[in-house]
């Protein structure tokens, strides 16, 4: 008899490539435009400023990204940079000088040298900077953050280091961010009103404004528009980029970094999505966000999987699965027969339709769903190597076609995918409502 199992996750990490070209001081662009960079459209700032470095993160054109470029801010060289737009212009231009989850470990020592001195680069710009109170309380986290203005731009400096998780003993860096914006005086932190301030009122979502999204098109298609790309990059950051998809979808603050922090999660082996999901719960509050199961594998349900596919293996003449006290998922699904597999999903008739139940209602309410899955066993566009754990967001679906749209954290060209709705059944391992906990008719 055996009393305990684990499970194994190996969480899929996709490559990217990285991109060169000659240094560029991100501060140029306010010294070359002045106040006048916060009106740039999109055509304009890729014109002016080497479409070389920068690549669109989604079709929608509202965010360019330079990844591993050799741009700098005030000298200290940066791993990221995001370009963001909106309707009237550029709405932030943010660099990333470290993340753990991109360049890894960094002395505390060289973490607070680099912080000291992109201070006294600000201080210098802008004059005396203000330090903020951190509104998101978590313990082992510490946050640091920075505040300036002058003119029509506001720059703010965001720090943070975990105290739980150090190597040697000493506290763990996790991330140093640089964001130029256009001031908005509704959001000076600096002005009490704005401190005691709990919730933004202005960004406060709507169940109305929410339906508003949901596009439905002639040759079927039913699918929510208007969701933020975040790229993950080749980091295993998927669950942590899909609920700051979800976040920023809410207009609240979603930053992957910041997640993958709260949920200690690694680069290469990614955030199991139960542990996730768990810590979702816990912070829900403070994310004004609430969360709802709507499929969960555990343990028990793996095991009846295995026990019914070996079944119908045995009566097909094909080879059977077997497990140990060590239930590796990834591995598992990769030695199933796909077709095999599929039809033993698919004998659960009831819980398949409420799996399709599930999607058609969310997303006709504009709300996406977190997407539990096996990749690799199904063949996907654009193609996947590799198999394993991963999160994504179902967007839509097509009654039509009888298709799944989803989407993936991976940049320009995984807005919007499309899979039959009896494999995407086959490789899920979780689906979850997250939604505002705060919405007006």
């Amino acid at each position: 008899m055996i009393c305990f199992r684990h499970l194994v996750f190996t969480l899929l990490a996709i490559g990217i490539g990285s991109l060169s070209a000659s240094a560029w001081e991100l501060t140029d662009a306010l010294d070359q435009q002045g106040d006048a960079l916060w009106s740039m459209t999109p055509d304009d700032f890729m014109n002016r400023y080497r479409e070389d470095d920068f690549r669109w993160t989604s079709q929608s054109r509202r965010t360019a990204r330079a990844f591993r470029s050799s741009t700098t801010v005030f000298g200290e060289t940066s791993v990221e940079v995001l370009a963001k737009f909106g309707d009237r212009g550029m709405t932030a231009l943010g660099a990333s000088v470290y993340n753990r989850g991109d360049m890894g470990h960094l002395s505390f020592d060289r973490y607070e040298s680099t912080i000291q001195s992109l201070r006294t680069s600000l201080d210098s710009r802008f004059g005396p900077g203000t330090e903020l109170d951190d509104q998101l309380k978590s313990a082992g986290v510490k946050r640091d953050a920075w505040y300036w203005k002058k003119g029509a731009t506001q720059a703010r400096l965001l720090t943070s280091y975990s105290t739980r998780f150090g190597q040697a003993g000493e506290d763990r860096p996790e991330y140093i961010r640089v964001i130029l914006e256009p001031y908005d005086k509704a959001a000076d932190p600096t002005l009490a009103i704005n401190r005691l301030r709990l919730r933004d009122k202005a960004n406060e979502v709507s169940t109305s404004s929410l339906r508003e999204r949901v596009v439905r098109e002639a040759d079927g298609d039913v699918f929510i528009e208007g969701i933020p790309m975040v790229d993950q990059g080749d980091k295993g950051y998927c669950a942590v980029a899909t609920t700051a998809r979800i976040l920023q979808y809410y207009g609240m603050p979603g930053d992957q970094h910041e997640l993958a922090q709260l949920v200690n999660t690694t680069a290469g082996g990614g955030t199991n999505p139960e542990v996730m999901l768990d810590t979702m719960k816990m912070i829900g509050s403070k994310l004004d966000c609430k969360v709802r199961v709507l499929e969960a594998y555990d343990v028990d349900d793996y095991l009846k999987l295995i026990d019914r596919y070996n079944r119908e293996a045995r009566r097909e003449d094909r080879r059977e699965i077997q497990t140990g006290r060590m239930i590796h998922i990834s591995s598992i699904y990769s030695n199933m027969d796909p077709s095999l597999l599929r039809d033993v999903r698919l004998k659960s008739r009831g819980d398949f339709k409420r799996f399709i139940d599930d999607i058609e209602e969310s997303v006709a309410e504009g709300i996406p769903l977190s997407w539990s899955v096996i990749v690799g066993i199904v063949d996907e566009n654009p193609p996947i190597t590799g198999a394993g754990g991963h999160l994504r967001l179902i967007i839509g679906h097509n009654p039509k076609t009888g298709e799944v749209l989803y989407s993936d954290t991976w940049g320009r060209g995984h807005e919007k995918k499309r899979m039959k709705a009896e494999d995407a059944w086959m490789i899920t391992t979780g689906l979850y409502r997250v939604e505002p906990r705060y919405t007006t008719r």
